[in-house]
């Protein structure tokens, strides 16, 4: 009997990653099957690019999702066929996580269907049914925002990938970002009583290296099998058409609020939207929304107060006659770097149904004071670029933040979620260069 608990705990894994038997990871080299992924996942080595690598913390629960067309197909001769695919009708219970929407061209978001026709209530209620989730973050960039979308964002800059805009036209559009699409989807929402990307978030790698979150910044030897397994590569090359090698990343992390390790727990987590992305590190946030939520320092009362008083992340808060206000909680990675703040990010529509944001910081660390404008001073930098090394002087273990939306509209849909930051750490290309002792790469990010 697997232990269940009421007020959940918080499960790190992978839905993401390419095996030999996807394609274009074998055509790249990978040759680790499933069984090899799983067997990583769970702390064992394996070797890739003749490197033995291993995850330094096991997973809780990963999934091997290659792409579906040509499933096998390199190792047909080798293995039994590939199973069928089944449709809801046949008794399986499935959901669909869209990526890289960063790269979509506008096609992920775009106000029309597959045919031409301009988006219709069906087609929300079709979208919404089988996309909970989106994946905010992963090895080709971080499709959250970007600067040119959100100008006075300060973290808009984070993993943004720029060198995608440079292969297959893939240039970044506005339309092609999770926030905004999360925020437009109101607007559909308001006209036509269904939200086609009412969209929780959780992360993954793209790995096609057949190991699942494989996301240790210190520690990241490529993800695409020879297009960056050397240095050099990493340094000089490009993934597969997509971007250069300096502006990948390792991925990021699924996180999700569950009672128990269960495949059903799970995926009920998934499709109930109890789920966040990180960039890597284990963050454990939770964030409460309702109209009566309590300002509360012990985690346990305000896990207990949320889901009594409130909702979790994922759900919907209906029929509110005042200003909703949100708990907040966030606790560090135990190996990983302080936190430097957690921040909500509000979203809504103006009368024209254009998307329009707030980013609200909700508690910090240290003593620093805003300044007029309402900025929040940063917090001290102790990367050394020389040693590929940092210190948790700043920063803070654990934040716990109470926030009202005093500027709530009855009358307008919104939606809110939240981010938490670390304090600065050295990037990948930092630890490699320390690493092979090569000098660090001219306008590239030292640290993050």
């Amino acid at each position: 009997m697997v232990p269940e608990n009421p007020i959940k705990n918080t499960y790190f894994g992978e839905t993401h990653v390419h095996t030999s038997f996807s394609l274009d990871a074998y055509i790249g080299s990978a040759r680790l099957t499933p069984s090899d992924a799983y067997r990583f996942a769970k702390g064992q080595p394996v070797s890739v690019n003749n490197v033995q690598r291993r995850i330094g913390r096991p997973l809780d629960f990963a999934a091997i999702s290659v792409h579906a067309e040509f499933l096998g197909e390199m190792l047909s001769t080798q293995i039994p066929s590939a199973p069928g695919h089944y449709q809801e009708a046949a008794g399986s219970t499935l959901l669909a996580i869209p990526h890289n929407s960063n790269g979509s061209k506008g096609l992920m978001f775009e106000p029309i269907d597959n045919a031409g026709n301009p988006i219709t209530r069906e087609y929300a209620e079709r979208r919404a049914k089988w996309e909970p989730l989106i994946e905010m973050m992963q090895i080709k960039g971080n499709s959250e925002t970007h600067p040119g979308v959100s100008p006075n964002d300060e973290f808009a800059n984070f993993e943004n990938a720029e060198s995608i805009a440079a292969f297959s036209e893939r240039f970044f559009r506005t339309d092609g970002f999770v926030r905004w699409a999360a925020t437009k989807g109101l607007d559909y929402e308001q006209k036509l009583g269904a939200n086609p990307w009412k969209l929780g978030f959780i992360g993954g790698t793209d790995n096609h290296n057949g190991t699942p979150s494989d996301v240790d910044e210190a520690t990241y030897n490529g993800s695409h099998g020879v297009a960056d397994g050397t240095i050099e590569q990493r340094r000089e090359g490009e993934i597969d058409g997509w971007l250069l090698g300096p502006d990948a990343n390792p991925g990021s992390l699924a996180g999700v609020w569950a009672s128990k390790n269960t495949l059903g727990a799970i995926f009920d987590a998934m499709q109930s939207r109890e789920t966040f992305a990180t960039s890597g590190p284990r963050i454990q946030p939770r964030f409460f929304g309702g109209a009566i939520l309590q300002s509360n320092n012990d985690p346990v009362k305000l896990v207990m107060d949320g889901y009594a008083n409130g909702v979790p992340m994922g759900g919907s808060l209906t029929a509110l006659n005042g200003p909703p206000n949100f708990a907040v909680h966030a606790l560090k990675d135990p190996i990983g770097a302080n936190l430097d703040r957690v921040q909500i990010i509000k979203g809504w529509v103006d009368v024209g149904g254009s998307p329009q944001e707030r980013i609200i910081d909700v508690v910090w660390s240290r003593d620093r004071v805003p300044d007029v404008n309402g900025k929040l001073p940063p917090i001290g930098n102790t990367v050394d670029p020389e040693t590929s090394t940092y210190s948790n002087a700043n920063g803070a273990a654990e934040l716990f933040g109470h926030w009202t939306d005093d500027d709530f509209d009855p009358g307008q849909h919104a939606l809110y979620y939240m981010r938490v930051i670390e304090i600065p750490t050295p990037r990948w290309t930092t630890y490699d260069a320390v690493r092979h002792g090569l000098p660090l790469l001219e306008d590239v990010a030292v640290w993050i």
